[in-house]
């Protein structure tokens, strides 16, 4: 690919890019009108014509995320159900949580932490309540 000068040069470029693999994009989106517009209609999955940022707070689904177009920002929406505080209701929270990008690590890498010292302890149960220390570490996400 080349250096481009534009926002359609650059999408032309990427549709030139993926379809050398044989690939089509289709259900293009971008916060950007000069890129939709350069665009096939068909492509789309918003109308150029049709889309005003200064009016709409659009959200999309991409990679398992929000994409507010707006502001450009990924939002996450999290629902957790309310499991058992065991073993098994703790690991059942944990693997809910799809996060492909990383931005939870900071939260998930501690409780999976302490989900791997709980399933080292061979005296307590999947199904057993924890107890004491272990359970002043835990605070729900």
């Amino acid at each position: 690919m080349c250096l481009c000068s534009n926002n359609s040069e650059v999408s032309e470029d990427l549709i030139s890019a993926i379809g050398e693999g044989g690939f089509r994009l289709t259900k293009f989106v971008s916060n950007s009108i000069d890129v939709l517009e350069a665009l096939p209609g068909e492509d789309c999955s918003v109308e150029s014509d049709k889309f005003d940022l200064d009016i709409e707070s659009l959200m999309r689904r991409a990679l398992g995320m929000l994409w507010d177009l707006k502001e450009d920002s990924f939002k996450l929406s999290i629902e957790l159900k309310d499991n058992p505080f065991t073993r098994g209701g703790l690991f059942s929270t944990v693997s809910s949580l799809y996060d492909p990008l990383g931005l939870l690590s900071p939260i998930i890498l501690p409780v999976k932490k302490l989900l791997q010292e709980l399933c080292q302890m061979e005296s307590l149960d999947w199904d057993e309540r924890i107890l004491d220390e272990p359970a002043e570490r835990w605070q729900p996400i």
